[in-house]
């Protein structure tokens, strides 16, 4: 219905839509078969846990600011809800005016070139 009424709008070309996960979802080793456990295959545990299931979760973007070649394809570098306010500002043409000194950097180039020469090694 949203993406419908957005593409049937004169803000179909300026409009955005990001579905991003908070973390990962709730494991308990206990509930595992019972259907109210939450899912992370192929991550290991969940929500409350350092490991992969509870930190590492997926993103979707829908915009016709994607080329065209981009749509439907990953970025696999580590990143960070951080590094959404430097990619708006960019894509906003805003540039570097609001995060010259701020944590996070701008996933411009993984998501519009596919290239991810801008990575970080290590995210604490």
């Amino acid at each position: 219905l949203v993406k419908s009424t957005i593409y049937n709008s004169k803000f179909k070309e300026k409009t955005i839509i990001i579905l991003a996960g908070a973390r990962g979802a709730d494991y308990d080793q206990n509930l595992l078969f019972n259907g109210f456990n939450g899912r992370n295959y192929p991550f290991k545990s969940g929500a409350g846990y350092l490991w992969e299931g509870g930190i590492r979760t997926h993103a979707i973007i829908y915009s016709d600011i994607i080329p065209e070649s981009r749509r439907g394809t990953n970025v696999t570098m580590i990143t960070s809800v951080v590094d959404w306010f430097p990619t708006f500002n960019s894509w906003m043409s805003i540039g570097n005016k609001y995060s010259q000194n701020i944590d996070g950097i701008d996933l411009t180039y993984p998501i519009m070139k596919g290239s991810e020469d801008h990575s970080r090694e290590l995210l604490l």
